[in-house]
């Protein structure tokens, strides 16, 4: 019910030209609005543009990058947002990085020691008070309009989950080159999209919803998913509704010797395994599909592990086209 008052002063004003009947009448949607929800006893949130944006930042001994990243994010455009750093232990420097920030946004926390950023991940998630949730690993960045991008694509309510392209730094933060590796998936995205892939959601550029995190609960802490819990969680988020992939590179992923990726072709290929059995139990798959997975991943393994069978391959595949 639209209150009586509000058409009373607006028929009350025959002199008002168009234009300004036009911008009365946006002044005063919002508030019948408002109004509506107090008599029928619904409650009434503040203004959609202001969500509040939960980062969590799993860390462990990465102090230079840390502060670098920290830097990043709390330099958005989109400002209303609180930052969760959570150390794999109890590290002074880490929270004296945060206090150098001199930003009450950024806070501390720590779990015990768990060698897995699985679980001071999920301890963010679980201090967590925003609608909206991002990851960011603690030594790639953020570019300033990431949120800015991000937020009104989750505000439409089309999507549960919002990715972005990305680059490739060096240790030193050098570009390494600016391929656009996974413009095919530009648009809309969902598990069919995802999970026939190798995976091309970073997991710093993901922001998904509060409802999103209470259908799906918290990363997968399984050792065996070492390197590839991300994959497996953007996988379920895509199982449960769908998602948006920006075509623009909005931030910066770190490669460097450091990273829990190892060049052991074996290992990857067992944790890849590892990954997509804990996905058939947890999951409604269709057996088929899986079974076009596995053999990619077993091509893959072989192309990693002998690197002239793929020049091979390419050349038989050549000859037969």
């Amino acid at each position: 019910m639209v209150p009586l008052h509000c058409f009373a002063y607006y028929k009350s004003q025959p002199t008002l030209r168009h234009v300004d009947r036009i911008a009365f009448c946006k002044k005063i949607i919002p508030l019948v609005s408002v109004c509506n929800k107090l008599a029928t006893g619904s409650s009434v949130e503040s203004d959609s543009s202001d969500k509040l944006v939960s980062v969590v930042i799993p860390t462990y001994k990465r102090y230079a990058y840390l502060d670098l990243t920290l830097k990043s994010i709390l330099a958005q455009t989109y400002a209303n947002l609180e930052v969760l750093v959570v150390a794999d232990g109890d590290d002074a420097e880490t929270k004296q990085i945060i206090d150098n920030q001199k930003d009450a946004r950024a806070r501390y926390l720590y779990v015990k020691h768990a060698g897995f950023p699985a679980v001071p991940r999920n301890e963010g998630l679980r201090q967590s008070q925003g609608a909206l949730l991002a990851f960011c690993d603690d030594d790639d960045l953020w570019y300033p309009t990431k949120l800015e991008e991000q937020v009104p694509v989750l505000l439409s309510g089309e999507y549960g989950m919002c990715t972005t392209d990305y680059d490739y730094i060096d240790q030193n933060g050098t570009l390494l080159d600016s391929v656009n590796y996974y413009r095919k998936y530009y648009g809309s995205i969902d598990w069919t999209t995802f999970f026939p892939s190798m995976g091309f959601i970073c997991n710093a550029a993901g922001l998904f919803t509060c409802e999103v995190y209470e259908r799906v609960g918290g990363v997968n802490e399984d050792p065996k998913l070492r390197a590839h819990e991300d994959f497996e969680y953007w996988m379920r988020v895509l199982y449960e509704s769908k998602g948006y992939f920006i075509n623009r590179k909005l931030v910066s992923y770190r490669l460097h010797q450091g990273s829990i990726q190892k060049n052991n072709p074996w290992k990857v290929f067992q944790n890849r395994l590892a990954l997509h059995r804990s996905l058939k139990k947890t999951l409604l798959i269709p057996t088929t599909v899986y079974a076009r997975k596995y053999a990619k991943l077993c091509v893959h393994y072989l192309f990693d592990r002998f690197p002239a069978s793929e020049s091979l391959f390419r050349t038989l595949q050549g000859r037969r086209s």
